[in-house]
């Protein structure tokens, strides 16, 4: 049965040994060791991390990261076994997106341009994608979403100001 909680350090601890190899190749592109990455998030203030669980093995675990701007880096760390569950995962990845953008103008990151699999998943889940980039020899496309409430000509903070 999955299910999804916030985030302790003994889900550090299974998924840093655990990680699936797209998420190990991706962070070794980056010079960043599993450990530092799924345990950085606790350092920052006001980040949100969860772990998606089956029974009570950690599958994965995703968050946001605040940026400037009113803006947040989201990131997602699995092991091998999420994809036994990706149906059953994307039936509720776009609630957990809204909630994780409800306080952020844009939530973005980067994703390795070879990994198809993860940019099926992130379009899925309603995010963009703009210009490649080169990271330590390897290509990255960024990719965003925007919230649609900071975005709105509607709402009070998006409407120019007029003189």
């Amino acid at each position: 049965m999955l299910s999804c909680v916030h985030s302790n350090l003994d889900h550090v601890d299974y998924l840093c040994v655990n990680l699936r190899d797209e998420d190990e190749e991706e962070l070794k592109a980056m010079n960043v060791d599993g450990r530092y990455a799924l345990a950085f998030p606790f350092t920052q203030n006001h980040s949100l991390t969860f772990t998606i669980l089956d029974d009570e093995t950690p599958l994965a675990m995703f968050g946001t990261i605040p940026a400037r701007n009113n803006e947040a880096r989201i990131w997602m760390l699995c092991t091998n076994e999420f994809q036994n569950n990706y149906r059953e995962i994307c039936r509720h990845a776009r609630d957990f997106i809204e909630l994780l953008q409800s306080s952020y103008s844009t939530i973005y990151n980067v994703v390795p341009a070879n990994n198809k699999r993860t940019i099926r998943f992130l379009r899925f889940c309603g995010f963009q994608f703009s210009e490649k980039i080169n990271i330590n020899d390897v290509d990255f496309i960024k990719f965003f979403r925007c919230n649609s409430f900071y975005n709105d000509v509607n709402n009070k903070e998006s409407r120019p100001v007029m003189h």
